[in-house]
């Protein structure tokens, strides 16, 4: 686990270590806009596959589009779920079709934007990426943050959890361009959270 300066801090933490130039991040389109930024500042190229609206309105992901952008350079899936901006939330056959696609393509790492998490309603079940199989979570980093949970952003205090060998190295990166976490926001969350 690597405490972060906001949820911000640990995606560019992530990108900046699993990122250079020449790699390719994958991303659904639309897209949170610091995606880009993040991935372009680390020297990687950000490729969109699109999602796409029926006659009801609902969001659906181009899982076909997807695979085929993968290839030799592909190191970074990101995911938002439930998805920003649009609200959608992977239904469990999304999440085992990204499960099967991305078994078959070992280099690709999924930074798991989970900050909304907790917003499902109606219903409707948040499935998390890295929990759904053994191989997932391995291969995943998920992103939260405390700003989105409790409705106070100003805090500035997110996290990334996620295998040793895929968080480990990124603290580096969070050290190197933020040094220090706002600490009394750390044990309000902490506290919160009991």
């Amino acid at each position: 686990m690597l405490v972060t300066n906001g949820a911000i801090g640990a995606i560019y933490a992530a990108v900046n270590n699993l990122v250079g130039p020449g790699d390719e991040v994958l991303m659904f389109e639309p897209f949170y806009s610091q995606y880009v930024n993040h991935v372009e500042f680390a020297g990687g190229k950000p490729i969109t596959a699109p999602m796409s609206t029926d006659a009801d309105g609902k969001w659906s992901f181009d899982f076909d589009h997807l695979e085929k952008l993968i290839n030799e350079n592909t190191k970074l899936l990101m995911i938002t779920n439930p998805h920003n901006p649009s609200g959608k939330i992977f239904t469990e056959a999304e999440i085992k079709r990204l499960t099967e696609m991305l078994d078959k393509h070992p280099q690709v790492t999924v930074l798991a934007d989970d900050v909304y998490f907790f917003l499902p309603f109606d219903g409707r079940k948040h499935i998390s990426f890295a929990n759904y199989s053994e191989s997932n979570w391995k291969k995943t980093i998920n992103i939260f943050s405390s700003g989105k949970m409790m409705n106070a952003t100003g805090w500035k205090v997110g996290w990334a959890i996620g295998p040793k060998d895929l968080v480990f190295q990124a603290k580096f990166s969070h050290e190197a361009h933020t040094f220090n976490c706002n600490v009394p926001g750390q044990i309000a969350v902490a506290h919160s959270l009991d």
